[in-house]
């Protein structure tokens, strides 16, 4: 690279010792009966995986250096299989729409949005913390937007976000 001739310096990438630098879990639990049930709908996560565009995100925020995957176990951990990495992250936008079609979650007349099978609008809540990650999760939103799953973000410190996640392994 130019700037290591010019500095005189090496650019050295460490393996992460994490699966992924990000991940987006769904509270299978939450008190919303028709979002749970939405949730535990193994088609909808697929969708929610399928819709995000790895590739771009790679390309955009890590300059290609990175290894777009699931969030899963480290490739250097003794139990990995190669599937685990592959498994639903291909960016599949048809894919997406038709698993979400086919669980009834229609768009609505303007096809800005679907709709819960209560008419209400399909809309999910995110906590997300600062730093390199939320510019990831400013792009997932826009992805799911595409299929149009709305994905409200609340931004919150690190510190209560681990807070809180260390509250529900509890």
């Amino acid at each position: 690279c130019d700037g290591e001739e010019r500095g005189q310096y090496e650019t050295i990438l460490m393996p992460g010792v994490f699966g992924s630098v990000r991940r987006y879990q769904l509270n299978y639990t939450v008190e919303d009966p028709v979002l749970r049930e939405i949730f535990n709908d193994i088609r909808f996560r697929k969708a929610m995986s399928l819709a995000i565009d790895r590739q771009e995100v790679n390309q955009t925020l890590f300059y290609g250096l990175g290894v777009p995957r699931q969030y899963t176990a480290p490739s250097v951990t003794t139990f990995f299989e190669d599937w685990m990495a592959e498994y639903y992250a291909d960016y599949d936008v048809a894919e997406a729409n038709r698993l979400l079609d086919e669980m009834g979650l229609h768009w609505d007349e303007s096809r800005q949005y679907r709709l819960r099978p209560d008419g209400q609008p399909l809309k999910i809540n995110l906590l997300d913390g600062t730093g390199s990650e939320a510019d990831i999760t400013e792009m997932v939103v826009g992805y799911w937007k595409d299929i149009g799953v709305i994905a409200e973000v609340r931004t919150v410190s690190r510190e209560l976000l681990v807070q809180r996640e260390i509250g529900r392994a509890h």
